[in-house]
């Protein structure tokens, strides 16, 4: 049965792995737009996603960003808009945010 759930869990961290690659490789850093968004359960969760994402796009050119209520509305709103440039744009290729402050950013 422990054997059952660490092949489980190995197999689904593989799988993240290569669902992230694959993003890698599709996402172009002249593009200024907010290009994937992952939604995670919790402020802890998405604090991790983070750091792992963060790692893992080092020298590529693209920025992670994290959304999740750690941070005020507006400096999170700062964080995901370019300011003065055109067109306008984000500064943030991959969001990663909770349901609750994903919510709070598409009702404004």
């Amino acid at each position: 049965m422990n054997f059952c759930l660490f092949v489980c869990a190995v197999l689904l961290f593989l799988l993240g792995f290569c669902l992230f690659v694959c993003l890698l490789f599709l996402l172009h850093p002249s593009v200024s737009k907010v290009r994937a968004l992952v939604v995670v359960p919790s402020q802890e969760l998405s604090s991790q996603v983070v750091s792992v994402f963060e790692l893992m796009v080092r020298g590529t050119g693209l920025s992670v960003a994290r959304v999740s209520g750690q941070s005020s509305l507006e400096s999170e709103c700062a964080m995901l808009h370019q300011s003065g440039s055109y067109p306008p744009g984000s500064k943030v290729d991959i969001l990663v945010a909770t349901p609750g402050r994903l919510v709070d950013h598409l009702d404004r």
